[in-house]
C-alpha cells in the first residue's frame, strides 16, 4: 500500500464529507417528499422507505453546506 500524503488525505476527507452531506440531503428530501430512496445493496437495486435508514451524523471538520 502507498501512503497518502497530507494533500490526499484532505481531499479525501473531503470527498468523503461531500458524499455524506449528499445522502442526508437525499434522505431529507425523499423523506418530505414520501418517496424511497434507491440503493445498490448486495448487487443489485432496492428502493428503501426513507424512515427506515438510520440517521446519519453530520459530517465534521471543514466540510459545511454551500450552495443549497
Amino acid at each position: 500500500m502507498i501512503p497518502r500524503d497530507d494533500n490526499e488525505s484532505s481531499l479525501t476527507a473531503k470527498i468523503e464529507a461531500a458524499f455524506r452531506q449528499a445522502a442526508i440531503m437525499v434522505i431529507q428530501r425523499a423523506k418530505q417528499t414520501g418517496t424511497p430512496v434507491v440503493l445498490w445493496k448486495d448487487g443489485h437495486v432496492e428502493e428503501v422507505s426513507p424512515d427506515q435508514i438510520p440517521a446519519l451524523p453530520p459530517p465534521t471538520g471543514n466540510a459545511t453546506r454551500r450552495g443549497v
